[in-house]
């Protein structure tokens, strides 16, 4: 599954739309994390080498209610638009 680019970045709110277009019943995501290891794999693109960006509590909590990994691949990159993200679940 996969959120379209956000400049600027959405991190936060792209997961979100993610975790909305799937199952809320935690059951059903503790029986597939049991079977899968599960991951949203988010790649960030910098034109800065210090930048923030933020996740909130509520979206760290609904990835750790569900056994989902984050994982982060940041570059700087001059090429990308300036605080892009772009989350892809596996």
């Amino acid at each position: 599954m996969r959120t379209d680019y956000a400049q600027p970045a959405d991190l936060d709110g792209q997961i979100q739309g993610i975790l909305s277009r799937l199952s809320q019943d935690l059951n059903v995501w503790a029986d597939i994390s049991n079977h899968h290891q599960l991951d949203v794999f988010c790649g960030l693109w910098l034109r800065e080498s210090n930048e923030m960006l933020g996740v909130s509590p509520q979206t760290l909590k609904a990835l750790g209610d569900r056994n989902i990994q984050l994982e982060l691949d940041i570059y700087l990159d001059d090429e990308q638009p300036l605080g892009s993200s772009y989350p892809v679940t596996k």
